[in-house]
């Protein structure tokens, strides 16, 4: 199917009137109707035409590649606004073409994909007589397809958008009813709290596979503290930066704060905490923020971001003093797994680079893989008060054994791993603590009667 007739009859490429891409695709016709006056007829010439005088392979469209609930159309939005791209929101073709365009001629399927984007172009900031000229920046999901755009466009740029799997958990779940009710209507609150958060985990790991990854990666939390900032490092490397004083007004009349005070356009409030400021993953019950930590846990730790507290207060002791400790860690960068020290009469955790082992209270190990170094342990052993595991492929009973007989350990997650049974007697002597959700290990706890297992979902 060529460009006219995608246009023309959406639905038959899609197999459905209600598909989402035909739906925005009748607004784009509503809106050059009310517009420009332009009937659909006239406005696939007009888009057919464009296309024809534009040079696919000189072509530069950015992609803004990221998962759901990333914020990426407030980011593309801020994009467009600065450097004059024409934000065409999330476009997608019908999943068959990402196969069979591949095996057309590139200069064909690359002008349909061009045609395609520039058309929707018009629901945000397009204009069908700039559309000759125009560099389109597309919003839409799914890294495996950053290797398609580039091979029908090698000069496109993608830019990979990250942000916290829990608060984007939190926003798909939460924030976005209107899309719950299309993508999953019926489907309870937990069952669909626990989908996504497998969707934040499998998408990182899908991401994190590619041989071939974005051009630039840029966090949604850094786009927070210091839009102006972001927009002009990502611009820059776009080769499209404007002037600092566009990028601090752009960022101004974009940020969160600005729209909820009702001087913004309500077009660019958009979906934005659905109205209302809304909550963090922080004030979740204890319940699902525990298994919402036990699922995305690796995703967190491969992404850069702090696990959080995953256990309820208890009156688990810590380190008695951390004699040592500071051998133990001279000069040593550890491999294998991910090392997080407490320091007394705080909360938060901190890495290698900022501890200080004459205050340290705990040491958690956290394996990034189904066997722990045995350098690690050895290193580390009489030190080590937590172990987190919890959502690590492949940690079973023998990987929990391989980690010898630690003194020190009070607090296991364990979540989402394969081990079966809990370490007794001699083995964890000062186990107090498991968290077993999302497992198969029995309440004995192999046989400690004294150790609570915490098991939420």
């Amino acid at each position: 199917m060529g460009l006219r007739d995608y246009l023309t009859d959406p639905a038959r490429a899609w197999g459905r009137a209600d598909e989402r891409q035909v739906v925005k695709l009748n607004s784009v016709f509503a809106a050059a109707r009310n517009r420009y006056g332009l009937a659909k007829d006239d406005l696939i010439e007009t888009v057919v035409h464009a296309v024809g005088q534009r040079d696919p392979s000189a072509q530069r469209p950015v992609y803004l590649s990221n998962l759901g609930g990333c914020g990426s159309h407030w980011i593309s939005r801020m994009m467009s606004q600065a450097a004059g791209l024409v934000d065409v929101g999330e476009v997608y073709v019908p999943v068959p073409w990402y196969a069979s365009m591949l095996k057309l001629p590139l200069d064909v399927a690359a002008r349909v994909l061009d045609g395609i984007e520039l058309v929707h172009g018009l629901l945000y900031n397009g204009e069908p007589g700039g559309f000759s000229g125009a560099r389109t920046i597309n919003s839409a999901h799914g890294y495996e397809k950053i290797a398609f755009h580039r091979a029908l466009r090698p000069r496109a740029k993608v830019i990979h958008l990250i942000r916290d799997p829990r608060d984007r958990t939190m926003s798909v779940s939460f924030r976005k009813d209107e899309f719950r009710n299309y993508e999953a209507a019926g489907v309870g609150d937990h069952e669909y709290f626990l989908s996504k958060a497998v969707r934040s985990l499998s998408a990182w790991r899908k991401y994190d596979s590619l041989k071939e990854k974005a051009d630039i990666e840029v966090r949604y939390e850094e786009f927070r503290a210091n839009a102006a900032d972001q927009l002009q490092v990502v611009l820059e490397a776009l080769d499209a930066a404007p002037a600092k004083v566009l990028m601090n007004s752009v960022a101004y009349r974009n940020s969160p704060e600005f729209l909820r005070s009702g001087r913004g356009s309500k077009a660019d409030v958009g979906n934005l905490d659905q109205g209302g400021v809304a909550k963090s993953w922080r004030e979740l019950p204890v319940g699902l923020k525990r298994a919402l930590h036990s699922i995305v846990a690796p995703a967190l730790l491969g992404q850069g971001y702090s696990l959080c507290r995953c256990f309820p207060e208890d009156s688990s002791q810590g380190l008695k003093d951390g004699v040592g400790l500071d051998k133990a860690l001279s000069g040593w960068t550890p491999e294998g797994v991910y090392i997080d020290f407490r320091h007394r009469g705080e909360e938060e955790w901190t890495g290698a680079s900022d501890v200080d082992p004459s205050r340290v209270d705990r040491v958690r190990i956290r394996p990034s893989g189904r066997v722990v170094p045995a350098q690690v342990v050895k290193r580390l052993r009489p030190w080590i008060t937590d172990i987190c595991a919890a959502g690590v492929k492949g940690f079973d009973d023998d990987s929990l054994v391989r980690m010898g007989r630690l003194p020190a350990v009070s607090r296991m997650d364990l979540a989402r791993t394969s081990v079966v049974s809990v370490p007794g007697g001699e083995a964890f002597p000062s186990l107090k603590m498991v968290n077993v959700s999302g497992s198969s290990i029995d309440h004995d706890a192999g046989g400690r009667d004294d150790v609570t297992l915490v098991r939420d979902y």
